[in-house]
C-alpha cells in the first residue's frame, strides 16, 4: 500500500514538474518539453498496466490514442499551419543589439543579444552585472535597445536603475521616436506572419496592451510601439 502510495506521489510530482518545466520554457523550447510530457505519460501508462496486469487494455488504449493523434495530424495540422502562418502567438521588438519576444497569453518575455560584447546570448542567461553593463552601453549608444532592456528588468523585477521610477519618467520624456516603422516590423510587433484582417489587427492590439500597458505595469516603450504598429497595419490595408 505504501508503495504504490509513494509511486502514485512520484507519478504526480514528475508530471507537475514536467508541465511547470513547459508553462515556463521559452516558446521555441515548449515542444520539447510537450514531447516529453507525452513520453512520460506512455511510460507511466506502460507501467501501471504491468504492475495491475492490464497491459493487453493500456496497449489498446495507446493504440487508439496513436490511431486519433494521427487523424488530428492529418486534419488538425493543415490547419494549424494556416493559422501559424497568420498569427505565431508572440510579439517581436527588434533594435540594433536586441531582439525581445512577449508571449501573448502568458505575457511572459525572452530576449536575446544579437551585436555587441554579449551577441548570441540569451538576457535570462546574463547576471545582474552583466545586465547593469548592457543597460550603462545602450543608455550611450542605442536609445531603442535600453529601452526594451529597461522593459525586460521590469518585467522579471529586478533591481536596477532601468526598473526604477526615475527610469519610467524618463522613458516618458526621452522615448525614441516611432516614426518609420516598416509594415514588416509592425507584423513582427503584432504577432504576424502575413497581413491580417482589421479585426485581427484590433484583436492582437487588444490582447497585446492587456500585457504591457503601463497602467497594468507594463511598458510605456512597448507599448507606445504596439500603438504604432496598430496603426500602421491598419492604415496598410
Amino acid at each position: 500500500m505504501i508503495i504504490k502510495l509513494l509511486f502514485g506521489l512520484a507519478i504526480i510530482f514528475t508530471l507537475f514538474t514536467l508541465i511547470h518545466k513547459y508553462k515556463k520554457a521559452a516558446p521555441a523550447e515548449r515542444r520539447s518539453w510537450a514531447i516529453k510530457i507525452v513520453i512520460a505519460i506512455v511510460v507511466i501508462a506502460i507501467i501501471i498496466g504491468s504492475m495491475t496486469g492490464r497491459v493487453p487494455i493500456v496497449a489498446g488504449l495507446l493504440a487508439a490514442g496513436a490511431t486519433l493523434a494521427k487523424f488530428g495530424l492529418r486534419w488538425g495540422l493543415p490547419m494549424a499551419k494556416m493559422w501559424l502562418a497568420k498569427n505565431n502567438g508572440n510579439a517581436t521588438f527588434r533594435s540594433q543589439y536586441l531582439i525581445m519576444s512577449v508571449n501573448v497569453s502568458s505575457g511572459q518575455m525572452t530576449g536575446k543579444v544579437i551585436k555587441g560584447e554579449f551577441a548570441e546570448q540569451m538576457l535570462g542567461n546574463l547576471s545582474d552585472s552583466q545586465l547593469q553593463t548592457l543597460q550603462d552601453f545602450f543608455s550611450l549608444n542605442d536609445k531603442k535597445s535600453y529601452y526594451l532592456l529597461a522593459a525586460y528588468i521590469r518585467s522579471k523585477g529586478f533591481a536596477g536603475a532601468a526598473g526604477n521610477d526615475n527610469d519610467r519618467q524618463r522613458e516618458n520624456t526621452q522615448m525614441p521616436s516611432n516614426n518609420g516603422v516598416s509594415v514588416d516590423e509592425a507584423l513582427e510587433i503584432l504577432g504576424f506572419k502575413t497581413m491580417p484582417t482589421k479585426k485581427e489587427i484590433i484583436d492582437a492590439h487588444r490582447r497585446l496592451m492587456s500585457k504591457l500597458h503601463p497602467d497594468k505595469g507594463g511598458s510605456d516603450y512597448l507599448a507606445a510601439r504596439v500603438n504604432q504598429a496598430r496603426e500602421v497595419l491598419i492604415n496598410a490595408l
